[in-house]
């Protein structure tokens, strides 16, 4: 199978990952040795087949089909999500995007909105929410960065051995390719996935954002550093008011 490579449609969303390493002193060396160690995990011969170069490959061809096979809506939701704010969304069936553990408040809205879902967009904190979307099959966007190699690994570890282990295609920040995973530009899980949808070719008009903000911590948000997430939000908020997608006015 062909390698696939998937840029960003702007070059600034990957220019803009300097800028965030500059802000906070990180080396893009970490974040290089990140990806390189999840891509050589992949190869264990104790993981699935199904996350192996070819299968991620196939993983990926098959969200971006499913993304662009209509013209529906497609919600991507942050983490200070509620569920009355999802709620009204769903009576047009949409495509529905999770940001990491923001796919939690899926359980508060109904069963059938798990069927919605066709992807959950992750940096390996959202625990335990992110748990049952692996457990049930959902593709995950694994993101690798300098400093959640032990999350990540965590991660792989426990669903590995699951019954019907979930479907993946791995994402990075580092300025060259990387055979085996993308780099789709942005930085937080809920811009990254702005900007990956763009990349994949979703129509800008389709996507919807709902349950970002970037004064509160969402009740879906991990956050082992209060004044570190605050920063980080303020990136987001950056990111995304350049991009203007429908949904984003600083507020969710």
């Amino acid at each position: 199978m062909a390698d696939l490579h998937i840029s960003p449609i702007y070059p600034w969303m990957v220019d803009i990952q300097e800028e965030v390493r500059e802000y906070f002193s990180w080396e893009e060396s970490s974040d290089r040795d990140s990806i390189n160690s999840l891509i050589e995990y992949s190869r264990r011969p104790s993981t699935p087949p199904l996350w192996g170069k070819s299968g991620r490959q196939k993983v990926l061809m098959e969200i971006i089909s499913q993304l662009n096979e209509d013209e529906r809506a497609v919600v991507i939701i942050g983490a200070a999500v509620e569920h009355t704010d999802l709620e009204p969304l769903l009576s047009n069936s949409p495509i529905l995007i999770a940001c990491d553990g923001a796919v939690g408040v899926l359980d508060e809205v109904s069963p059938e909105s798990w069927n919605m879902l066709a992807m959950v967009v992750s940096d390996a904190d959202g625990l335990p929410y992110i748990n049952k979307a692996a457990e049930m099959g959902i593709t995950i966007s694994l993101h690798a960065h300098g400093d959640n190699e032990d999350e990540w690994a965590s991660l792989l570890n426990n669903w590995k051995d699951l019954p019907h282990p979930p479907p993946l295609f791995f994402t990075h920040q580092v300025r060259h390719n990387i055979d085996g995973a993308i780099n789709p530009g942005g930085f937080t899980d809920g811009d990254r996935a702005v900007c990956m949808l763009l990349a994949f070719g979703v129509h800008f008009d389709r996507i919807k954002l709902i349950g970002f903000d970037s004064t509160i911590f969402g009740k879906w948000s991990g956050v082992s550093n209060p004044n570190r997430k605050r920063e980080k939000l303020l990136w987001m908020k950056k990111i995304l008011e350049i991009i203007g997608v429908d949904g984003w006015g600083g507020e969710k």
